[in-house]
């Protein structure tokens, strides 16, 4: 994340932080389908990857908006264009 807001800072460009919170579980289970039905190109990603990741997952520094990935698409773009307009972007 640092390196992102660096980046950014350096090019003078803003970084809005959205954090997309998935349970383990069902995060394991789309990795899971996925690999079975071939629907994605990287074929590194198993349950067993979801987990390790998950496990040294952090909580982000500064203000961010957490959106919870169970939810339809749709139900996700309104709080995120309002997360980005109250961040000025």
């Amino acid at each position: 994340m640092a390196a992102a807001e660096a980046v950014a800072a350096e090019s003078g460009a803003f970084c809005a932080v959205i954090v997309c919170d998935v349970p383990v579980a069902v995060a394991v289970r789309r990795v899971e389908d996925d690999s079975a039905d071939g629907s994605h190109p990287a074929d590194n990603r198993d349950g067993d990857l979801v987990r390790r990741v998950a496990a040294e997952m952090e909580e982000p520094a500064g203000a961010y908006l957490t959106l919870t990935t169970t939810k339809p698409v749709g139900d996700l773009v309104a709080p995120a264009l309002a997360w980005l307009d109250e961040c000025g972007v």
